[in-house]
């Protein structure tokens, strides 16, 4: 089976507007990480970052274990709805959904009230 211009990709194949999204969902993590873990750095415990990433780690891990088993069973499609469904069912799924955008919508207004606390802080310091 091939694909033509205009319908979706045979399954099992990316296209490029799927590695495009890809290297996009990617690079905003990283993009967080490069602007705090710096700050963390400067001005925290430099022994605690490494033991927070140790933590982020593991706890990737443990996650990812159960993830790739619900991505066998589900397909692989629907990302974190589709694993929720299969294990807790549609309503659960739902409201893991919105806990889901609430978390992210939170972690955006903390990343932003963290680099205006921190570029005060580099500021004050250099006059």
């Amino acid at each position: 089976m091939s694909t033509t211009s205009g319908s979706p990709p045979v399954s099992g194949r990316l296209g490029t507007a799927h590695i495009l999204f890809l290297i996009v969902a990617a690079a905003a993590p990283l993009s967080a990480m490069v602007g705090t873990v710096p700050l963390a750095f400067a001005f925290g415990d430099g022994a605690g970052v490494p033991a927070a990433f140790l933590f982020a780690g593991v706890t990737l891990l443990c996650f990812s274990a159960g993830y790739a088993v619900s991505a066998r069973r589900t397909g692989g499609s629907g990302g974190f709805y589709a694993s929720v469904a299969d294990g807790l069912g549609r309503p659960p799924a739902v409201a893991a959904g919105y806990m889901a955008l609430l978390a992210y919508n939170c972690a955006t207004i903390g990343l932003a009230g963290a680099l205006g606390y921190f570029t005060q802080l580099v500021l004050a310091a250099h006059g």
